[in-house]
């Protein structure tokens, strides 16, 4: 499955982006943890976990409710109330609503954002999904 983006011309033309992802739509609720290794975009209610190896996209109109959110990069326009969300960039568009701690190696905040929480500048071991904060205390997403 590929994601649909419109390409930066005026034309308002479409352009596939990704060759292995997963688009939820609108009308989906989940009740669970999500888990993929490819890339997912999120558009409709997620209540659990998500674990992403790729990028996440959480959509204007979605709405997560869970413990645990990571991907390798996350970017949000709806709104996500997480206990932990951890990324190597997370970036919060000018729709977006982010309610819960964040450790990132990578922040970004649009004007008209909403983030409530903490942050953790982390840095990521080689290739595993462990994350080392500043401190050195080690955290995993299992």
């Amino acid at each position: 499955m590929k994601f649909l983006t419109k390409q930066d011309n005026s034309d308002d033309s479409l352009q596939r982006s990704s060759d292995n992802g997963t688009i939820v739509g609108s009308s989906v609720k989940i009740v669970g943890d999500l888990i993929s290794e490819g890339d997912v975009q999120l558009d409709g209610i997620l209540e659990g976990n998500i674990k992403v190896d790729g990028t996440v996209v959480i959509g204007i109109s979605s709405q997560v409710k869970g413990g645990k959110v990571f991907g390798k990069k996350i970017i949000v326009s709806g709104t996500v109330n997480a206990e932990n969300i951890s990324s190597e960039e997370l970036h919060i568009l000018s729709s977006g609503k982010v309610f819960g701690n964040i450790s990132v190696k990578v922040l970004g905040i649009e004007p008209g954002a909403v983030f409530v929480g903490k942050s953790e500048v982390l840095t990521f071991q080689n290739d595993d999904q462990v994350l080392i904060d500043s401190n050195n205390s080690s955290d995993s997403l299992e």
